[in-house]
């Protein structure tokens, strides 16, 4: 719908009951939109009045559509009523004005989990297709607030939209985020206008907020300036002889399991250190952070978007082709590893632009964010720490592929997955052209570049160790055995697991009262949970009767149970599967055996907390979060899944401690020849060597606690954190300094070429020559144990046995013809004589 001045429009009004609450929106512009890309030839033909043009210009107008949308809804279906912004006007900088701004607004409803998406397109483009960019954010949190600039993004790859900037803006204008300028009415009294008149500009945005000095309000402008090396530590701090407030800005990006860890972090700085925390990281973790707060002052923990979605690229069709894949194919996986920071290059430009602007003491990074991590820091003079969920950067080999063509493939699958190969193939995809690359990203900052080199290490953990930037890594020093010497040799510290504990965790009466009755009728109780991994709820549901209905599976046929006991029930968390779903026939089965008491299937998660205190095993897909709070409960580990990288190394850790079994593909718990889902819960149920180490982990784990006193790991890391950015600061200065210079990069280059011919020599004659030979021995040894070859030879010794008695035969009689011959011949001599 068209909206003229002065007018209004109702989005969806049937959709909601009579009497909902209702808030006015405004569009009042964009701030740094890109312009129009650069054309080199634009027809010349005056006759069309077109115009040869070089270099960006201007879009001569815009247009917003802002729609509601329902809980459940998919985007690109049919959306409710659409208002339509039209008389938008870019000027050179970049922002976008609307004419008549004030009059115009939508009249939409503030219903509980509905969102409101905003969409910029193109008035000139005759397609309109997909739009330029677009903004989301749940109605309810649109609300809280009076004034918005919402972070813009890419339809196509949801990362953050971003303008050049003026050509001689310095280092510091380059990649601007660009954001959509919005009002909020609701009728009340603003929740963030202040007695003075200044208002609370929501989170979402570029955040020009009041700073408060000596009880007076001064706002910040929209785009702060470079930050001088001779800037006060902290805008955030008072001048009045208050106390000082530590400001630390925490950015990740990734799944869950990447994201939840860094929360549990800023509580315990808040908590513990007195700070306050800003994480940056995609917007669809918004929610978790808002829960993050609970128990917290207020305004201590804020979120800024990063821009991106890690869990929708996850979920798509052609990444989950890719993790299935890479269950087999180490290469893959190598693939996945290398590419794991350059996928999160195009964050820089919002996290440099959240630093700039909200100006803090010391920025705390994730390992997939190292080289942007170091930008921040050399170009806005900031200490950085890292807090790292991956102490070692190497494939961990996968041991249950134990055939012929794993014993063929073994050396050359260990050779890809070793740091050496891992490290050269980071640098490559580095260095590959792309929109972003590393040495782009740092000398538009007007940084010097990276050494151009390919040699095999981690130049950027070299540059850290020399830099003394600290690595905090939020694992138990017990957990790792022989490698935690390697990990602290590394300069990396070891703390201890971190948990996010918001209040105390109890289950849903649903799920305490299928554990209680399962129990009470004698049986164990397993969980199964794949967490973000993509397995799929058919295939869930497939190894959840195996282990717990009499009749088995149809890929299975029923396993013994163990005498005198009963078939465990299980409890499926299938959240996050529905690309996967059940077909009927298994739906029908789970409400059977869910009638039964023996099956229990959730579309949600539970708190693990709570979780596995109450149950006897866990069948998981070895991340680190899960697999640390089924060591602290102390219950048998039975990993499966994906099995990617981290999920591989937990797996053998977990098998290394005793307290599982090895990690096994979820490709390799079907078949004839697979490994038994159910006779792996056996064991892991049977009260044996599994569940006594598993109980051994835990008392050591809650005698760490005791004498620590932290039960959930926030206040040592907290505290290990807070002394590296406070206390022993590392500001990078002059990255890679050492590394250039003509003459030294083709010195190192040759000596790595020299170093690869050298591990490939001894790669091929200590690895290759005796796995070659031990390939034979299979060889011998595969002919004689396969069923076909048995068959054959059952079938040829008959026919060797009848040749050989034939051959005798044959002999025989040739050697009684012979006789024969010999005696006519002496006869007739006899005769004649």
């Amino acid at each position: 719908r068209l909206c003229s001045a002065g007018s209004t429009v109702r989005l969806a009004a049937m959709a909601h009951p009579p009497g909902q609450k209702r808030m006015r929106i405004w569009v009042e512009g964009c701030k740094c939109f890109p312009l129009r890309p650069e054309r080199a030839w634009g027809g010349c033909c005056a006759r069309r009045g077109r115009y040869c043009h070089f270099g960006p210009e201007p879009l001569e107008e815009l247009v917003v559509h802002i729609a509601e949308i329902e809980p459940g809804r998919n985007v690109n279906g049919a959306l409710p009523a659409t208002y339509i912004l039209t008389q938008g006007h870019q000027d050179e900088s970049g922002d976008v004005h609307f004419a008549q701004s004030r009059q115009r607004f939508v009249d939409a409803a503030l219903a509980q989990d509905w969102r409101i998406r905003f969409e910029v397109y193109d008035a000139r483009d005759s397609n309109r297709a997909a739009p330029l960019a677009y903004a989301e954010i749940d109605a309810e949190d649109l609300a809280r607030r009076r004034e918005w600039q919402l972070l813009l993004s890419n339809p196509g790859t949801c990362e953050a939209l971003y303008s050049e900037g003026p050509p001689n803006g310095g280092p510091h204008n380059v990649r601007r985020p660009s954001f959509l300028r919005v009002r909020v009415d609701t009728g009340d009294s603003p929740p963030g206008l202040g007695p003075s008149g200044s208002v609370a500009v929501g989170e979402e945005l570029e955040a020009p907020r009041s700073h408060s000095f000596c009880g007076t309000s001064t706002p910040s402008s929209n785009f702060s300036p470079p930050v001088p090396p001779d800037a006060p530590p902290s805008a955030s701090w008072p001048q009045c002889g208050e106390p000082r407030i530590p400001h630390a800005m925490l950015i990740t990006r990734g799944t869950r399991g990447d994201v939840q860890p860094f929360i549990a972090l800023a509580r315990g700085l808040v908590l513990h250190h007195n700070c306050r925390v800003t994480i940056v990281t995609e917007l669809c973790w918004k929610g978790s952070v808002k829960q993050g707060r609970k128990g917290l002052p207020e305004n201590r923990l804020h979120f800024r978007p990063s821009g991106g979605d890690t869990m929708k690229r996850v979920n798509g069709s052609d990444a989950r082709a890719a993790l299935r894949a890479g269950q087999q194919w180490e290469t893959i996986q190598a693939v996945i590893f290398s590419r794991s920071e350059v996928e999160f290059f195009r964050s820089e430009g919002c996290f440099f632009h959240w630093a700039q602007l909200e100006n803090p003491d010391f920025v705390v990074f994730s390992f997939t964010l190292t080289h942007i991590a170091m930008i921040l820091s050399e170009a806005l003079h900031k200490p950085i720490v890292g807090f790292t969920l991956q102490p070692v950067r190497e494939l961990e080999p996968c041991l249950n592929q134990r055939n012929i063509l794993g014993d063929i493939l073994g050396p050359i699958k260990n050779a890809i997955g070793g740091h050496d190969f891992l490290a050269v193939l980071q640098q490559v995809m580095e260095r590959l052209p792309d929109r972003v690359t590393l040495n782009a990203l740092r000398e538009t900052r007007g940084l010097g570049p990276c050494p151009k080199e390919i040699n095999m290490g981690n130049a950027q953990l070299e540059e850290l160790r020399k830099q003394k930037v600290q690595s905090i890594v939020p694992i138990n020093r017990g957990v790792l055995g022989d490698q935690a010497i390697a990990v602290e040799a590394s300069g990396m510290t070891l703390t201890d697991f971190i948990f996010l504990r918001l209040a105390r965790e109890e289950l849903p009466e649903r799920v305490q009262s299928f554990i209680a009755d399962a129990k009470g009728k004698g049986r164990s109780v397993v969980a199964m949970t794949f967490s973000s991994m993509p397995v799929g709820e058919r295939v869930m549901l497939d190894l959840a009767f195996q282990i717990c209905s009499p009749q088995g599976s149809p890929s299975r046929a029923p396993t013994q149970t163990p005498r005198g006991k009963r078939r465990p029930a299980c409890i499926v968390l299938a959240g996050g599967q529905d690309h996967d779903p059940a077909p009927d026939d298994q739906k029908e089965e789970a409400r059977r055996l869910e009638g039964q008491g023996r099956l229990l299937l959730l579309d949600r998660g539970l708190p693990f907390g709570a979780l596995f205190p109450a149950i006897d095993a866990v069948i998981l897909h070895g991340g680190l979060g899960v697999t640390s709070e089924a060591l602290l409960a102390g219950i048998p580990i039975i990993t499966s899944g994906i099995l990617l990288m981290d999920q591989r190394y937990w797996a053998a850790r977990v098998a290394q401690l005793g307290c599982g079994s090895e990690g096994i593909a979820v490709g390799g718990l079907f078949g004839p020849n697979s490994v038994s889902i159910a006779d792996l819960v056996n064991e892991a149920l049977d009260g044996g060597t599994w569940r006594s180490k598993a109980l051994e982990v835990r008392r050591n784990f809650e005698a760490e606690q005791q004498e620590h006193n932290d039960a959930d790991g926030v206040k040592r890391n907290a505290k290990a954190v807070y002394e590296a950015g406070m206390v022993n600061q590392a500001v990078i200065q002059d990255a890679y300094v050492d590394g250039r210079g003509c003459i030294k990069t083709v010195f190192r280059q040759g000596f790595c070429c020299l170093r690869c011919l050298e591990r490939t020599a001894r790669w091929l004659l200590c690895t290759q020559v005796p796995a070659c030979l031990w390939l034979q021995v299979k060889c011998v040894q595969w002919l004689l144990c396969c069923r076909c070859c048995a068959c054959c030879l059952q079938w040829l010794l008959p026919c060797f046995r009848r040749r050989a008695r034939n051959d005798a035969l044959s002999n025989r009689l040739r050697s009684f013809d012979l006789g024969s011959t010999v005696d006519d011949h002496s006869s007739s001599r006899l005769s004649s004589f």
